[in-house]
Order: structure tokens, then sequence, then C-alpha cells
């Protein structure tokens, strides 16, 4: 990921996907993806194939830069269970996530790049590199057992990758350009052929 700096003036941003706790979202939208949240995700990632989804649909994803949105949340790291049944349950939905959503080459392509982005991230709340490197040797067990877990369950999603790939608008090659372009951007011809997307009203649906 990189950083946009962005201040109340700044015009909307498109995004790949909105944080969960702070975004606002149309139903008649979501009811065109043919369902909303992944029934089999408990925590984490939800929101990220929500978005994802919603892109892929065709539809706008925006960050609304005057919007303020408070959310009580922990975000570094801990050493204790919450933090590992987090990082196993994201790392098993992530993986799912990009199944669900991409061509088999685009999956297979995306794999070791959003598990080595992953461990990268491990180690996102320290400036030291010693620091980074232990938190990213400490994570590799447990990506690797999400990984595993993610695979596993695959067999499972196959109806589900079906579905989500019915409604998909994008060209093969879209999701992994998403996340090797630093500058991507959401695709214009998309949203500017309205025939080609479901019935429902083509405006920004995410604040």
């Amino acid at each position: 990921f990189h950083v946009v700096t962005v201040t109340p003036s700044s015009p909307p941003i498109s995004l790949l996907s909105a944080y969960g706790a702070g975004c606002i979202l149309r139903p008649e939208v979501l009811d065109q993806l043919g369902y909303w949240f992944d029934p089999g995700f408990f925590a984490y990632f939800d929101d990220i194939d929500l978005g994802l989804r919603l892109n892929a649909a065709g539809y706008q994803v925006l960050l609304a830069p005057r919007s303020l949105v408070y959310h009580d949340t922990i975000w570094l790291f801990q050493w204790n269970w919450r933090s590992v049944k987090r990082a196993y349950l994201s790392t098993r939905n992530m993986v799912l996530v990009f199944y669900k959503l991409g061509y088999t080459s685009e999956f297979l392509r995306l794999l070791p790049i959003i598990l080595f982005g992953k461990l990268l991230r491990a180690g996102q709340h320290t400036d030291s590199i010693v620091g980074k490197i232990v938190y990213a040797l400490a994570g590799s067990p447990l990506l690797l057992v999400g990984l595993v877990a993610a695979l596993v369950k695959i067999p499972a999603y196959r109806q589900m990758h079906k579905e989500t790939m019915s409604h998909r608008k994008t060209q093969p090659g879209w999701l992994v350009e998403c996340f090797e372009k630093i500058d991507w951007q959401a695709d214009q011809d998309i949203w500017e052929k309205p025939a080609a997307l479901a019935s429902a009203k083509r405006t920004p649906l995410t604040q």
C-alpha cells in the first residue's frame, strides 16, 4: 500500500475497498452482487471482499475526504491469542477473497504477492529493521497455516467463485493491475457503460 495525502478540499478518491466500520453502502446495489457478506467469514477481510466485488462489477467505491469517522480499535499487534486468531483468519480469508474474484491466472500470479505483502505488513508498527524482520519471522507459521486452511476450503468455494465471477465486468488482468500499479485508478470505461451493468442506479455508493 502507499500513502496519499488527503485534505478536506481533495476530490473523492477511488478505492479498491472501504473500511467496514466507516462506510455507507447502497443496499440496492449490494443486491446486484448476489450476496452481501461472505457467510463463511467470521471476521476479517469481509469488507475488502465486498469492496473488490463492487469494483469488479463496475461500481464506484470512493473516499469522501471531508468525512470523519471515529472507530475504537487496537491497531498494534499484541502477542496474545486474539492477535494470533486475527492473523490466521485474515490470511485464510484474504486468499479466499482473491480466489473468488480472480481468474486462475490472476489468482496464481497474485498469491505470492499478497502473501509476501502480508509478511511485510506484520512489522508496520515498528520503524526498526530488526523489529520488522522479527515480526515477519514470527508471522510466517501463521501465514502458512492460514494459506493451508484456505486451500483446503477452496473446493467448497467453487460455486461462490462462479457466482462472484458472473457479476464481474472487468477484463482479465484487472485484478493484478490493481496491485501492481501504484497509481491505480478505477476503470472509467466500465463506469461509462451502464448498459453493460445491472439495472441499479450507478452513483457513488461508498463514502
